[in-house]
C-alpha cells in the first residue's frame, strides 16, 4: 500500500503568533481537513500524531491525490484564518505489516523520513513510488536530490510532487 505522512509545518509558531486557541482551532481543521482528503482518495487515517496524519491508501495515485488535496485545502484554511499555513507530505508505497488497525516496515519508516526531509508546502516521494505513478502524474513530478536515509544502504531519489496547478489540468502523453 502506499503510506502517507502529513505534518502542519510551523505549528508550534502558528501558538506564538495566533495565541493558543486560534492556533489550535487551526490545526484541529487541518486535521480534519487532512483526515477528509484521506477518505475521500479511498484512504483511511491510522492515525494522528500531534499535528500529523498517517494514512494508508491501495496505491500511489490514491497517495499523491490525496497529498495534493491536503495542500490545497491547508492553503484555504490558511487564508481564512489570515495565517500561512502549509503541509509537509511525504508518501512511498511499499509492503506493510498490519497490527490491529495500524501498519508497521520499511515503507512506514521511509514515508516518515521523506515527511521530515519535505519543506512547507512539499510533497516528497521516492524514485521507487514515483515511478509507479500513472502517466497524468508526470508533468508534476521534479526530480531533487538523492539523500542517505536512515535505516537504508542505499541513497534515496527525492522527487517532489508539484500540486500548484492541479493534475487535471496537466496533458498525458
Amino acid at each position: 500500500c502506499a503510506i502517507l505522512f502529513a505534518d502542519v509545518a510551523g505549528s508550534t509558531a502558528m501558538y506564538e503568533i495566533l495565541g493558543d486557541e486560534r492556533a489550535f482551532s487551526l490545526i484541529e481543521k487541518c486535521l480534519a481537513s487532512m483526515s477528509a482528503c484521506t477518505r475521500d482518495a479511498g484512504g483511511r487515517v491510522v492515525k494522528t500524531i500531534g499535528d500529523a496524519v498517517m494514512a494508508v491508501f491501495p496505491t500511489s495515485d490514491d497517495a499523491a491525490g490525496a497529498a495534493t488535496e491536503m495542500q490545497l485545502a491547508a492553503v484555504k484554511l490558511g487564508t481564512d484564518a489570515n495565517a500561512k499555513v502549509g503541509l509537509r507530505i511525504g508518501f512511498c508505497f511499499g509492503p506493510v505489516v498490519e497490527q490491529g488497525t495500524d501498519v508497521f516496515g520499511d515503507a512506514v519508516n521511509l514515508a516518515s523520513r521523506l515527511c521530515d526531509l519535505a519543506s512547507k508546502g512539499e510533497i516528497i516521494t521516492s524514485r521507487d513510488t514515483a515511478d509507479r505513478l500513472s502517466p497524468i502524474f508526470l508533468p508534476t513530478l521534479r526530480k531533487l536530490y538523492s539523500v542517505p536515509v536512515k535505516g537504508k544502504e542505499q541513497e534515496i531519489e527525492l522527487i517532489e510532487v508539484r500540486w500548484e496547478g492541479s493534475v487535471e489540468e496537466a496533458t498525458a502523453i
